[in-house]
């Protein structure tokens, strides 16, 4: 059965998972995709009611999808970039040595380059080097909740994923973290890492792995709403 929703004479499909769960779950992702997740037993008649009802509240959410694909939008002077929670002001400053540095207010480029593609390729040489070692020094504090249940510590790798901030393979015991992940907060980086370091002891969402949540991380719900609706991902 493929279910559309249209607005603003634009027509989206939107992807449906049946499964084993008690409520169903709506999905906007800063992709533009849209994903409903319904109780096994959910008849077609129902989803097609459930999507316009939500008519309104999608097309919000796409009007707010923000931009965050950095690399593909010019970087200039008194441009904006998100760094750990921050709308940065970009300062591009000549120098004979590439580095880059930021506060709570401006990204500082130190650049020998002119060509904003160059420019653009240095930012994101940076970022994949400065989101993994962010990602690494907060898996290893949150890695000591879990290492007194015999957990190992896991590699860690940045990934761009389109619809995950994080994912786990108990297989390869290695952490995938999303590359655009960097620009949240700490707090809500460390609610995906912990989130994905629990699913080495409770490998499904039951409530097992909840109640591991909230012992170690009470305010998990807050910090993963923060994601929903100031970052990326729109529920």
């Amino acid at each position: 059965m493929k279910y559309t929703i249209t607005i603003r004479n634009k027509t989206y499909p939107i992807e449906v998972t049946r499964k084993k769960m008690k409520y169903a779950r709506l999905k906007v992702f800063y992709t533009g995709e849209i994903k409903l997740s319904v109780p096994n037993d959910t008849s077609d008649s129902w989803i097609r009611e459930f999507i316009e009802t939500k008519h309104d509240w999608i097309a919000e959410q796409l009007s707010n999808l923000p931009d965050v694909e950095h690399t593909e939008s010019r970087i200039d002077n008194g441009s904006k970039l998100r760094v750990l929670g921050n709308d940065l002001t970009v300062v591009i400053h000549p120098a004979k040595r590439k580095q880059i540095v930021f506060d709570d207010s401006f990204l500082h480029i130190y650049t020998p380059e002119t060509d904003a593609a160059h420019i653009e390729r240095q930012i994101d040489n940076w970022w994949k080097k400065a989101s993994k070692e962010c990602y690494q020094e907060l898996l290893n504090k949150l890695y000591l909740i879990v290492k007194p249940y015999g957990v190992a510590k896991p590699t860690i790798t940045v990934k761009k994923m389109k619809t995950l901030w994080g994912s786990c393979s108990r297989r390869t015991w290695n952490v995938n973290i999303n590359y655009y992940l960097f620009k949240a907060s700490k707090p809500c980086i460390e609610s995906v890492i912990l989130h994905e370091l629990t699913h080495f002891i409770h490998p499904n969402h039951d409530k097992a792995f909840y109640d591991f949540m909230t012992l170690y991380m009470p305010d998990w719900k807050t910090r993963e709403k923060e994601l929903d609706y100031k970052l990326i991902e729109h529920r």
